[in-house]
């Protein structure tokens, strides 16, 4: 029988994973494609949104598959803040 929960806990992390290593190597490109340094191309606020995103997918997809107890806590402490990042996030694109 299918655990469905325990599927659809995996299916988020991997999604999460997969965004984060997107980011990654958009930023990547653009910094080659444009002569700057990685970082700096990571500091707009596109990118800090677009990675705070995949922290939460990822880190809410292992707080849903983990046995629970203290480690589904951990990681929902974890998922919480970047909750916080990607409204703070959100919140200032809006504001400019």
């Amino acid at each position: 029988m299918i655990d469905w929960m325990d599927l659809f806990g995996n299916a988020l992390w991997i999604t999460g994973l997969a965004g984060a290593l997107a980011v990654l190597g958009y930023a990547s490109w653009e910094a080659s494609a444009r002569g700057k340094k990685t970082m700096e191309v990571l500091d707009r606020r596109s990118y800090s949104l677009g990675f705070s995103l995949s922290g939460l997918l990822f880190t809410g997809g292992l707080a849903i598959s983990s046995l629970g107890g203290w480690r589904a806590l951990l990681w929902g402490v974890i998922a919480a803040g970047f909750v916080a990042l990607t409204l703070y996030f959100m919140w200032d694109m809006t504001r400019r």
